[in-house]
């Protein structure tokens, strides 16, 4: 499993919670305060085989290379939910 976090530009949020929704993936947002290219930061845990699919969705959405999509591997999930997601991928 992986931990996808994501920093979503401006005008993005809409398209890209749209990619995980149609993903049924889980996520939380946060929003984002600093410097005001960015308009949230989205979390989302992805079984290791989703995260190229995953990334390519994201980058049709509007998260382009000069934002970021940041890959953080795990140590443990604990969640039920983690085996049906994995299924999935």
């Amino acid at each position: 499993m992986r931990l996808v976090q994501v920093l979503v530009p401006n005008g993005a949020r809409d398209a890209v919670l749209a990619v995980l929704d149609d993903r049924s993936l889980d996520y939380a947002v946060v929003a984002e305060t600093g410097r005001g290219e960015f308009e949230a930061i989205v979390s989302v845990p992805v079984p290791e085989s989703g995260v190229e699919p995953v990334l390519d969705d994201l980058e049709a959405a509007g998260v382009r290379d000069d934002a970021y999509a940041i890959v953080l591997p795990t140590e443990a999930v604990v969640s039920r939910r983690a085996s049906r997601l994995e299924a999935r991928f």
